[in-house]
């Protein structure tokens, strides 16, 4: 057994019921696009300061909940298609090695980009396609940029680092409009590789047991 096997309980069938996860993922992601989209409605009504500090928030709450229930669901399913290593920062965590050359699992943070990077190469390997935002898209640094906003509004030193611009109200819907598509079509390759194994297996079986439609 590796390190990993040996000191982490995995989300996975043998331990959770599908109906419980599903319950669970489809409640979180629902009450994150409902907090999303009603402030959004509240800054298009009132496009003040307070609503725009408030809106970059929401939005990265939004992100990093929705970041998370897709690891969730990646460490469900198809957590065996990617290395320790990769499944590790997946949950956030990273092994210390202590003095007495023993290994424990510690929290570790990840910037929300690199994350969601992770994340969605990982679903992208367990789908066999492509990543499905590559990492010469503009997409990636347009995070960072919206990432540096909020960390500047949530920790201010100065008065002017709680001012959002035009253009950063801007990007960071166009960062939000390009992270809903990704993740919509990520999904459906995931689901139609489920389809496809189906197919394939359903297949097999007919030939195998000589079985005519």
């Amino acid at each position: 057994m590796s390190f990993l096997e040996d000191n982490i309980e995995r989300i996975d069938s043998d331990s959770t019921d599908d109906n419980v996860f599903w319950s669970e993922f489809n409640k979180v992601t629902e009450l994150l696009d409902y907090d999303l989209t009603e402030i959004k409605k509240l800054l298009d009504s009132n496009d003040t300061q307070l609503w725009r500090r408030v809106y970059y928030r929401t939005f990265f709450s939004y992100l990093d909940g929705f970041v998370y229930s897709l690891g969730q669901m990646f460490l469900f399913f198809d957590w065996f298609v990617v290395d320790d290593e990769t499944e590790i920062k997946i949950r956030n965590k990273r092994i210390i090695k202590k003095k007495d050359n023993s290994k424990i699992l510690a929290d570790r943070f990840i910037p929300i980009n690199k994350r969601l990077k992770l994340v969605f190469d990982s679903i992208a390997k367990a789908a066999d396609t492509d990543p499905i935002i590559p990492s010469s898209s503009s997409f990636w640094t347009e995070l960072s940029i919206t990432s540096d906003v909020r960390n500047r509004i949530v920790h201010p030193k100065k008065s002017e680092d709680l001012f959002i611009s035009d253009n950063e109200i801007e990007l960071i819907h166009k960062v939000g409009m390009a992270f809903m598509l990704a993740t919509s079509e990520l999904l459906k390759k995931r689901a139609e590789a489920y389809l496809d194994m189906y197919d394939a297996m359903l297949e097999s079986a007919k030939k195998t047991f000589n079985q005519k439609d």
